[in-house]
């Protein structure tokens, strides 16, 4: 949950502000509200600018988006101000939101396909702070860890079993919790084949879509980061292609084809088969990621939040089973 004291959080952006010598003209509006974090749009003398509060869960943002910003200014939103200890960002505007470009444009997929090189390139340069990365709180998703996440995730009944006396869509039966179980070898297996590739381990945004990039000045901005891990860096696309598909009405050729620009972007000395294979596995083992991106967000709600927002964490774990299946039968 967030929970602040607005005349608190407005003294701290006002200090702020008269720092960096701007001046907020108006009271904060709402721009986004969630069970785990709050988005205020602030009017100043200039041009908007954007408090974020975070929860618990994911007060690594501050600390991670002031870094990212030293290390690659281009690529992110500028920041005016962080309160690390509690989580809180002051950022600059960052432009337009690629989702309204999307609406605007008779050809949305070219900015798909130019973005996605500049991802690549953004990951790239991520690789070599990850250790920098883990000790500012980033989770620790790497292959290696991956498969004991995954049990200790299973180890949670409570939560994997949300919404099944409900019969909800999104809850697991009890043979699909079984199921989950007996693949916990594999998952290790599959982790160990993925890490043989030998794709550098990185920056991993976890909510990677059209609501999270924007373009200032030709550049596109990476934003918010309170969903990421060191992960591999392929467990993007994954949220990325879902969300195209589900706007832009995309089809199978036309996934691939994105997928094909951002694999192409990075060059790997891999065979075309061993590519294909890394981003098979890594497409699966990216829903068990994603699962505990969730988790990590709703577990410690209240139990009237946890019983709505936690039902993502079976849902995903679902979606696990679907890939490991398809997979299989390729």
């Amino acid at each position: 949950m967030v929970l602040i004291s607005q005349e608190e959080a407005l003294a701290w952006v006002d200090e702020q502000l008269a720092q960096a010598g701007y001046r907020r003209a108006a009271d904060p509006e709402v721009a986004r509200k969630t069970t785990w974090s709050l988005v205020w749009c602030i009017e100043i003398d200039r041009e908007p600018v954007y408090f974020k509060a975070a929860s618990d869960s994911l007060r690594h943002e501050a600390a991670i988006t002031q870094a990212l910003a030293e290390w690659a200014a281009e690529q992110v939103p500028r920041v005016l101000a962080t309160d690390v200890s509690r989580g809180w960002l002051l950022l600059a505007n960052a432009g337009i939101m690629l989702r309204t470009l999307l609406t605007e444009q008779p050809d949305p997929l070219s900015h798909l396909h130019a973005l996605l090189p500049k991802y690549v390139q953004f990951q790239r340069t991520m690789a070599d702070h990850v250790h920098q990365l883990l000790a500012l709180k980033a989770p620790d998703r790497r292959l290696r860890t991956l498969p004991c996440l995954y049990d200790a995730l299973l180890a949670d009944k409570a939560m994997i079993t949300l919404g099944q006396e409900e019969n909800h869509e999104d809850s697991l039966s009890p043979e699909q919790t079984d199921r989950l179980r007996t693949l916990s070898p594999r998952v290790r297996d599959l982790c160990d084949e993925l890490a043989a590739f030998g794709i550098p381990q990185t920056l991993h945004h976890d909510d990677f879509h059209d609501g999270n990039i924007f373009l200032q000045d030709g550049r596109y901005i990476f934003m918010d980061w309170a969903e990421c891990a060191v992960a591999h860096p392929f467990f993007s696309m994954n949220v990325f292609l879902r969300s195209a598909a589900y706007r832009l009405k995309l089809g199978p050729a036309e996934l691939n084809a994105l997928r094909d620009t951002y694999l192409s972007a990075w060059e790997l000395n891999l065979s075309p088969a061993d590519l294909m294979r890394a981003w098979d596995l890594s497409q699966v083992l990216a829903t068990i990621c994603r699962t505990l991106t969730w988790y990590a967000v709703t577990k410690d709600l209240p139990p009237e939040d946890k019983a709505e927002e936690g039902l993502s964490v079976p849902g995903w774990l679902g979606e696990f089973l679907g890939a490991i299946n398809q997979f299989d039968t390729k």
